[in-house]
């Protein structure tokens, strides 16, 4: 329990389509510590997203279930632990915004249109901060510090009265209005220009270090990975081919999907006619192949024999060490 927010071990998430039950996550591992960045990588579809629901078990049961593995929550302060798949109703609406808390990629679909944004914030206080007298002053605060100018005027706005940007902001205090522990950040920077991204992401940062949070990032840029992240999760259709520190995984990448994508990456200045591109398509889902999930698209595969392409096909790739380093680890027979 010692220095951890979130341990996740061996999960397994299905969803039923067209009345099959079909495995969309497999076999996902990781962990988040307290004033850590932790960002899941990948194409879109590749299960990020709904790994980062099941943390707070925010999927619709049972259309969505939980075949294999556990989600370990601790609460350091109060020297508490949540099995997340095993709690009841009442306890996760004790986690749910208390100890975890969500920003999504689309402000204007999570603010409530009818509401003020005070009052939006000031609810988050109500539920998980009973300690708190003066509410209107605290929204004020959360307001300042997530970079909200003139905030005893905008206490009374309403959502479309406010930029993308702002309204972004306004999702960053309401996450924060409760002191989570762990900020779950799905592609917070989706809808905002580059200038707006940027200004997000210190935020971001800057607030972690002061609330000593840690950060579940997902996104797909790996440009933000490698400025803020400190371990990077790698997903291909719904597995973690590759993970460990940004320098591991970014700067001595083992998996050919790693590679693939990072030389996918624009490079300022880099004098190339065309970016490289990753033959074929991501497998649907219902449609993963039974060996490697990469298999049809690997550029390693054109080196391998015939017996070792037959494993490639036929047996799901266990985590290897790279190098020897517990620490960084790849779901590759050939690394």
């Amino acid at each position: 329990m010692k220095n951890k927010l979130l341990e996740v071990e061996n999960l397994a998430i299905n969803i039923v389509i067209d009345n099959k039950d079909i495995t969309v996550v497999n076999d996902l591992s990781f962990s988040v510590r307290p004033g850590e960045v932790v960002s899941l990588v990948g194409e879109s579809g590749c299960g990020k997203s709904l790994s980062c629901l099941a943390i707070a078990r925010l999927h619709q049961e049972p259309l969505v279930s939980y075949k294999n593995g556990t989600i370990m929550l601790y609460n350091q302060e109060h020297k508490r632990k949540y099995a997340v798949l095993d709690l009841n109703r009442s306890k996760l609406n004790e986690i749910r915004g208390g100890l975890v808390s969500y920003i999504f990629q689309e402000p204007t679909v999570s603010l409530n249109p009818v509401f003020r944004i005070g009052d939006q914030i000031a609810e988050a206080i109500l539920l998980h901060r009973k300690d708190v007298i003066d509410i209107n002053s605290e929204v004020i605060k959360l307001l300042q510090d997530v970079g909200i100018p003139a905030p005893e005027k905008r206490i009374k706005a309403y959502p479309h009265e406010l930029s993308g940007g702002m309204q972004q902001r306004i999702m960053i205090a309401m996450a924060l209005a409760s002191r989570p522990k762990l900020l779950i950040a799905d592609e917070p920077t989706t809808a905002l220009d580059v200038t707006i991204q940027a200004q997000i992401l210190e935020l971001l940062y800057k607030l972690k270090d002061k609330y000593q949070m840690g950060i579940l990032l997902v996104t797909h840029n790996l440009g933000i990975v490698s400025e803020l992240a400190d371990k990077v999760i790698v997903m291909y259709a719904g597995s973690a081919v590759e993970k460990g520190t940004v320098e591991e995984v970014i700067y001595n990448p083992a998996h050919p999907y790693t590679k693939a994508l990072l030389k996918a990456v624009p490079v300022l200045g880099g004098k190339v006619d065309s970016l490289q591109t990753i033959r074929g398509s991501v497998p649907s889902v219902g449609n993963y192949p039974t060996g490697c999930r990469f298999y049809g698209r690997c550029s390693l595969a054109d080196s391998l024999t015939v017996e070792e392409l037959q494993k490639c096909q036929d047996k799901f790739p266990k985590e290897y060490e790279v190098n020897n380093d517990a620490k960084h680890c790849c779901r590759c027979h050939y690394i």
